[in-house]
Order: structure tokens, then sequence, then C-alpha cells
């Protein structure tokens, strides 16, 4: 028989390989090879099924370990989910608000068009019952937009608003202004960083009409709606006739947009400037505050 017509599927003793095998007389097998030295290794059946089951009991284990931690691991995760979101729940809880933007026209010659963005109850779009139950909901901020609205109504067609211009109730509004503000003012930084688009207005100086034009042209959709910051560099009262106007709609702004609008402090807005009655007469911050509202507010 020559070499190319050897099977290779042929055991080795047929082939003529230098390694033997043979079974010993207490069942052990011996493994001999011709090469190496004469060594000789023998392992019973009982051991080796001794190591399997050894074996099969550590993976057991490690399963059983592995089932364990999956479980802690969704239970952990279960645990997470509702801690985070009753947190959720308590900061921004249901209202029977909602929030609508229509187009207004202007009540002044120009007749300009204008978007408005309201928040009012929710109409006949929801169900009945659906609609009793938010209305029985109490709405915190409807305090603060209610003020901020009356301002912004003032802003817009101030002649229409002569009465209320004059009335303690605008006193009352400008009082509650300050004090909302001013918490969120003295949480500000001394000096503000802020990323681009921004705008810088200088300073208004009681100047209404002013105000008017930036609002046609600058944030004709208003401050909301429109992309960027708005920064005022103060000097908001003095030598106009519209100081009370422009303190009282820049601090709506600034509690409607704490992060989008940022007041500035000039020398005006120190007592030893805006109450110069002397120097700047009729105009001045002080003089229009008594003139308006008298010495006691």
């Amino acid at each position: 028989m020559t070499m190319a017509n050897i099977d290779h599927n042929m055991p080795d003793e047929v082939v003529g390989s230098p390694r033997k095998r043979s079974r010993g007389k207490n069942g052990t097998r011996d493994s001999r090879d011709s090469s190496s030295s004469g060594t000789i290794v023998a392992i019973t059946d009982k051991q080796t099924k001794s190591l399997l089951r050894e074996r099969d009991a550590k993976i057991a284990a490690l399963e059983k370990d592995v089932i364990g931690l999956q479980n802690k691991i969704s239970t952990l995760s279960k645990e997470q989910a509702m801690i985070t979101g009753g947190q959720r729940k308590g900061k921004k809880g249901l209202t029977p608000y909602g929030n609508t933007v229509r187009v207004s026209v202007s009540k002044c010659s120009a007749k300009r068009r204008q978007l408005l963005a309201e928040r009012n109850r929710m109409g006949r779009n929801a169900s009945l019952s659906t609609q009793a139950i938010l209305n029985s909901l109490p709405d915190e901020n409807s305090s603060k937009e209610v003020l901020i609205n009356r301002i912004q109504d003032m802003f817009r067609s101030p002649n229409e608003h002569v009465g209320y211009l004059k009335s303690e109730q605008f006193a009352k509004d400008l009082l509650k202004l300050n004090k909302k503000v001013k918490g969120i003012l003295e949480d500000e930084p001394r000096c503000v960083f802020l990323q681009s688009p921004a705008y810088v207005f200088g300073d208004i100086h009681g100047n209404l009409e002013d105000l008017h034009f930036f609002s046609d042209n600058v944030w004709n959709l208003g401050m909301a709606l429109t992309a960027g910051n708005f920064v005022f560099l103060g000097d908001y009262v003095d030598r106009g006739m519209s100081c009370l106007e422009v303190v009282a709609y820049l601090l709506a702004m600034k509690l409607m947009l704490p992060q989008k609008v940022f007041l500035l402090r000039g020398n005006h807005e120190t007592r030893d400037v805006n109450g110069w009655e002397e120097h700047y007469g009729t105009r001045s911050f002080i003089y229009q505050c008594r003139e308006r509202f008298g010495d006691e507010l």
C-alpha cells in the first residue's frame, strides 16, 4: 500500500503514528508518546466524573448569582423611576390653563399687526368632566400672570389706561413687581455672562416711545418668541414723562422671563440721582411718584 492510497480517516495505529494508547488493568487510560521521555499520565473514570460534577456545580452557582444581580438591578431601576416620577409631578402639576397665540392689531394710528401670547382657561375642547376637574385645581401663578397681563395691556395702549395709571391699583402693582423681582435680582451675579445673540439697549430715561419702537422693530413677536437675550444698561428713569410706565413694563418682563431679560443698574437707579427734584423738576422719578400716588404710598 502506498501513502497516496491511505485513508485520512483511518486511526493512528493503521497509519503508523508513534502515539499508542492502551487501557490498563484497572480501567485507566494510558497515553504514551514515543517522542517523549516515556512519562505516563493516568486518569480514572471516577476522577473524570468527579471533576465534571464539580465544574457543573460551579457553573450553576454562577448562573444563580447572575440571575440574582439582574433581579436586583431591575428592582433598583423601578424604584428610581418611581422616585424621579414623583419629583417631576411635584414640580409641575396639572393646570386648567392653556397657552395660545393670536394675531392682534395695535390701537395706535399705525394699526400694526402683532402676535400676542395668552394663557387662558381651557374651553370646550375638553370634556365637561375633565373641565370640571381642571377648574378645581389651584393655580399658583395666576396672580403673577394677572399682574403681568395688566402691565402688558397698559403698555400696548397707554392712552386707554389713563385711569389705571393714576389709580392706587397701579401703585400696588408696582410694589408687587418690586417685591417679586427683588429676589430674582438678588440671586443674579454682579457680572452677568451671556451668550449671543443678545440685544443691548442703552438709557431709556422714562421715554415710553423708545420702548414702543423697540417692541415694534426688535421683539414684534414678543420677547418670549424672539431668539436671544435682552440686556438693558440702566438709567430707566428721569428726564422723561413716563418713568413709572417704563419701570413697570421692564419689571414685568423680568418677572415673566427671568432667564432672558437682564436689567443692569445705572446711576439713575439711586435715590441721590432720581430724587433730585430741583434739577429734573416734573421729569424726576420721585416727583412723578408723589404726583400720582401722594406721599403715603
